[in-house]
């Protein structure tokens, strides 16, 4: 999953902030951590594909706030569906793929 993106293309010079910046990824890599291992332990009635959609939903969410949180006006709502759209594209059929062979 492509969460370290967020350090390399959105940096933070403050140390309190970059502080800040880490403790947010690190609750975003716990929640999505919660949704493979609740999809793999068999917790969820989910399929892989409606996995799959959480997560890349959950990724689109976090991208869309960091945009806002670095002075980045509201997407409209033609932004946001192109926005959704790419990351599913990209994401989606590689997360199905390995959520079904129960990892990857």
């Amino acid at each position: 999953m492509p969460i370290d993106y967020f350090d390399e293309y959105f940096p933070v010079a403050s140390k309190i902030a970059s502080t800040a910046k880490a403790q947010g990824l690190d609750s975003l890599k716990d929640q999505m951590k919660d949704i493979i291992t609740d999809y793999l332990d068999k917790k969820t009635p989910d399929t892989a594909e409606e996995t799959a959609g959480r997560l890349v939903n959950l990724q689109a969410e976090a991208l869309i706030r960091s945009l806002r949180a670095n002075g980045q006006g509201l997407l409209t709502s033609s932004e946001d569906s192109l926005l959704r759209a790419a990351m599913a594209g990209r994401m989606t059929p590689a997360l199905i793929g390995a959520l079904k062979i129960g990892g990857g």
